[in-house]
């Protein structure tokens, strides 16, 4: 029996004894589990600047080795503004990852909203997304993003207030 878990950010890097334990099952190693080689597979470069937030580790069967197989990159609080790239393995596309994903990256940019305006008194904080995938567009408009910006390759992107 299959099964795709959502993972974090602390889940992988920080607070991993337990994707440790079950890596090591199977001859693997935390490093193993690299969200930007995901990224490189599908042909998406992420920028430096933009940190592991979550991704999905699929495992087939208990005595197959877990992969990661999605991943969503964001920008840091010091951005002048919130981006942020999701990749997922060919594969495993249209089944629902991409949108989990993007509900993770809205909650991330509400966070760090609320810490920017803390700690700058920066009320003014907005997504920048861009999109080259016309999927990907769908998606995001389906989660309340408006293009604000276009041109032949790609939609610039932000969430509209409610």
């Amino acid at each position: 029996m299959s099964s795709l878990t959502l993972i974090s950010h602390d889940e992988l890097f920080e607070d991993c004894a337990e994707l440790e334990e079950l890596a090591a099952l199977h001859g693997l190693m935390i490093e193993d589990f690299d969200p930007w080689e995901v990224a490189d597979g599908v042909g998406i470069h992420i920028t430096g600047d933009k940190k592991f937030l979550a991704g999905h580790l699929y495992q087939e069967t208990e005595s197959d080795p877990p992969e990661l197989v999605s991943a969503v990159f964001a920008s840091p609080i010091t951005s002048s503004c919130f981006a942020f790239d999701i990749v997922v393995r060919l594969d495993f596309q249209a089944k629902g990852l991409g949108s989990q994903l993007v509900d993770e990256a809205i909650a991330e940019y509400e966070n760090l909203s609320n810490l920017r305006e803390e700690i700058f008194g920066d009320s003014k904080y907005e997504y920048c997304v861009k999109v080259v995938n016309p999927h990907a567009k769908r998606l995001l408009e389906r989660k309340g993003f408006v293009a604000y910006e276009t041109d032949e390759y790609y939609w610039m992107m932000k969430k509209v207030a409610k």
